[in-house]
C-alpha cells in the first residue's frame, strides 16, 4: 500500500512571488505627540504679555507727546503781522502847558532880576502884550553879560519837540534845557544844554531830536535897538511836544491873573514908541 499524501501547502512559487524580495515585518512605532503652539506655552504666554505691555506703553507715550504739542500750539496765540500802510503817520506834537515861569539873570554877571512882573505876558495868548528886558547900551548887553531870559516850568518832565517864539523886532535867541532828572532850576546858564539857536522876529527852535525836560530856558543873546538903547521884547511862547508814559497834554497858563489896570503891578506893556520899563 502507498502512504497517504500530506495536505497541499502554498508556496511562494505558486503565489507568483518567486524571485521577488520578501517584505520585512514592520516594527511597531511609538505615536508622535505634537508640541503645543509657541504662544500657548508658559514662555509664550509671558512673552505675549510683555509685548502687549510694551505696545500699550508706546501708544500712551506717543499720544502724550502729540497732545502736548497740540496744546502748546493752542496756548501760544499767533499775533497777526501788521504791515505799515502808506497813510500811517506818527502823531504830531501837541501844545505843552507852561505851568509857571521866572526871569533868569543869574549872578555874577546878572543881578538876579529882569522885569519879573511882566513874565506872564510872554505866554498869555495875547500877541499885543509882551515881557521885556531892561534897557542896555549895546546889542550884546554892553559886554556886561552873555544873555538874559525866561525859564519855563512844564510841571513834570515832558518831551519837547519845538519852541515857537514871537519877538518885537529881530532878536537872537537860544533854546536851552535842563537835565531830564532835574528837580529844580539850574542856578547858571551853563547848567542848561543848548539845543538850538536862531534869530528873527518869529523863530521856531527845534532840537536835533526831541528832548525830555521839565525846565526850558529861552535865552536871549542879542537884542534889537529900542528907543535909544537895546531891549528884547518877547510877546508869545508856544511849546510843542509829547508827555512821557502816555500822560495827557493840556494847553494852559499860570493861574495867577494879571491886573491890567494902568499903573498896576504886571500891567501889560503895550507896543508903542517911547514905552520903556
Amino acid at each position: 500500500m502507498f502512504p497517504t499524501p500530506t495536505d497541499y501547502q502554498r508556496t511562494t512559487y505558486q503565489q507568483g512571488t518567486y524571485g521577488r524580495p520578501q517584505a520585512r515585518p514592520v516594527a511597531a512605532t511609538q505615536p508622535v505627540i505634537a508640541p503645543p503652539p509657541p504662544l500657548q506655552s508658559r514662555t509664550g504666554t509671558a512673552l505675549k504679555w510683555a509685548v502687549s505691555a510694551l505696545l500699550i506703553a508706546a501708544l500712551g507715550l506717543g499720544s502724550w507727546q502729540i497732545a502736548d504739542r497740540l496744546l502748546a500750539k493752542e496756548a501760544t496765540p499767533k499775533t497777526p503781522a501788521t504791515s505799515p500802510t502808506v497813510d500811517e503817520k506818527p502823531e504830531p506834537p501837541k501844545p505843552v502847558s507852561i505851568v509857571s515861569a521866572q526871569d533868569f539873570d543869574p549872578p555874577p554877571q546878572g543881578n538876579g532880576t529882569e522885569n519879573p512882573q511882566a513874565i506872564e505876558l510872554a505866554y498869555d495868548g495875547d500877541p499885543g502884550t509882551y515881557w521885556h528886558t531892561v534897557n542896555y547900551f549895546g546889542s550884546e548887553f554892553a559886554g556886561l553879560k552873555s544873555g538874559v531870559g525866561l525859564v519855563l516850568d512844564l510841571g513834570t518832565a515832558k518831551e519837547v519837540s519845538s519852541v515857537e517864539l514871537s519877538f518885537v523886532d529881530q532878536t537872537s535867541v537860544e533854546l536851552r534845557t535842563a537835565p531830564s532828572d532835574a528837580s529844580s532850576v539850574p542856578s547858571t546858564a551853563d547848567g542848561f544844554t543848548t539845543q538850538a539857536s536862531d534869530s528873527g522876529s518869529n523863530v521856531t527852535l527845534k532840537p536835533t531830536k526831541p528832548v525830555t525836560t521839565r525846565y526850558v530856558l529861552v535865552w536871549l543873546t542879542e537884542l534889537p535897538a529900542d528907543d535909544g538903547g537895546f531891549r528884547g521884547k518877547l510877546s508869545e511862547i508856544k511849546i510843542l511836544g509829547r508827555p512821557p508814559h502816555g500822560e495827557g497834554l493840556t494847553v494852559g497858563r499860570s493861574d495867577r491873573r494879571v491886573d491890567k489896570r494902568p499903573g498896576a503891578l504886571g500891567a501889560p506893556c503895550r507896543r508903542g514908541p517911547g514905552r520903556l520899563q
